[in-house]
């Protein structure tokens, strides 16, 4: 833009309704916007543009997405028990100082990059106390990011009283066989303990 006043008459006009997606996308967005204001207050001169270092790391910090083992991105759940992998994906969230789901301390097993800036923390999800929804929370340097997708825990297998045991408690201490019925609906066939 420098030299020519038309150019940032045109900046203007084109700024107006942008919207950032991601953190890099606001970060130039919020630094065009400073430009055009430091323009409008001081017309004819040329500003001079610093980028101040962030040790060799992005300014951002947000995940991005998180993926389960299989590489699905919506649905995520397991069981209560843990023990399950999450990708997490983000920029500025190598070395974190804690990953958490639902509260509770994931284990990081593993923290690379996954191309230009995006990181990929590779974590075991922590066991629950009960099912339910959980948030997943990168925290690093006093910054918190919360991840646009939430992890869902499940009943362990068999507490949710499924219908694929064929033998369950009469309530007198000895087993009774699930009956069988008919198309008529009547049962054929139903065994039961004595009781005494």
């Amino acid at each position: 833009m420098e030299g020519d006043e038309s150019q940032w008459a045109t900046a203007e006009q084109q700024v107006t309704g942008l919207r950032a997606s991601g953190c890099l996308e606001q970060g130039a967005l919020d630094l065009l916007q400073r430009a055009l204001q430091w323009h409008r207050e001081h017309p004819g001169h040329t500003p001079q543009v610093t980028v101040p270092g962030q040790g060799g790391t992005t300014a951002c910090f947000e995940i991005t997405s998180v993926t389960d083992d299989l590489g699905r991105d919506a649905g995520l759940s397991g069981p209560v028990g843990g023990g399950d992998q999450l990708t997490i994906s983000g920029r500025g969230i190598e070395d974190p100082d804690a990953v958490l789901i639902g509260g509770r301390p994931a284990v990081v097993e593993s923290s690379g990059p996954d191309g230009a800036s995006v990181i990929d923390l590779e974590v075991v999800i922590p066991a629950a106390a009960a099912p339910g929804e959980a948030t997943i929370v990168v925290r690093k340097g006093g910054r918190e990011a919360t991840a646009p997708q939430t992890f869902t825990y499940t009943a362990a297998a068999g507490s949710s009283g499924s219908a694929s045991s064929s033998s369950t408690p009469s309530g007198h201490g000895e087993p009774s066989t699930t009956s069988q019925s008919s198309t008529s609906g009547a049962p054929s066939s139903s065994a039961t303990g004595s009781g005494g």
